[in-house]
């Protein structure tokens, strides 16, 4: 009898004490089993794959957050730099009005994204795009427009070519926005001094 509860019931639920404390100190991929069918088997397996979800979720967060702190730092960093350089006289009083432009379309974008974020914890069946008809040229160029800072200190220019001077487009203005800035952003990162950039719509 001593024998059977101790295979049974005794090493099984120091199996499971073991890995709720693991859990509860934050390791929540820690793995073990319990080789049981009975109760003590089935809470074992309860257990895991509650902490497997847990540990699920919290991957998800971090990725998510990753990607917020990716699509945040861009405009971030445009708006900084051209502040600054306007501030340290590089860029000439003439031409204030074209980078303080960017500068509010810049902040309209971080207050987009905000609003995105907010919106997430309201999602639907329907999904969450706000899709309307605009020019994709027009988007292109605007988005291009501001990492002339970033450009300028890698000696990076851009080539656009477009099939048509407008190209509307239905879609998400703000999703599609985003989606240029993180390629740009990349092909900037990953391109030597002194490169072109080729942006083409058709």
């Amino acid at each position: 009898i001593l024998i059977f509860f101790t295979e049974m019931v005794y090493l099984p639920l120091r199996k499971i004490t073991a890995a709720t404390e693991q859990y509860a100190a934050g390791n929540l991929h820690y793995e073990f089993s319990v080789d049981s069918e009975d109760e003590i088997g089935y809470l074992a397996a309860s257990l895991s794959y509650m902490a497997s979800e847990i540990a699920r979720g919290e991957d998800n967060q971090k990725k998510f957050i990753a990607n917020v702190s990716h699509d945040f730092r861009s405009p971030l960093t445009s708006i900084k730099g051209y502040l600054e350089a306007i501030l340290d006289g590089t860029i000439p009083p003439e031409l204030y009005q074209k980078y303080l432009g960017i500068i509010i379309s810049e902040t309209e974008r971080l207050n987009k994204l905000t609003q995105g974020m907010l919106t997430l914890n309201s999602l639907d069946s329907k999904g969450y795009l706000s899709r309307t008809n605009f020019d994709i040229n027009r988007t292109v160029k605007d988005t291009a427009a501001t990492f002339e800072g970033t450009c300028s200190a890698k000696r990076i220019t851009f080539d656009l070519t477009f099939s048509d001077s407008i190209q509307m487009v239905y879609a998400d203005l703000g999703k599609i926005q985003q989606v240029l800035y993180n390629l740009i952003d990349n092909a900037i990162k990953f391109s030597r001094e002194d490169s072109v950039i080729y942006i083409q719509t058709s």
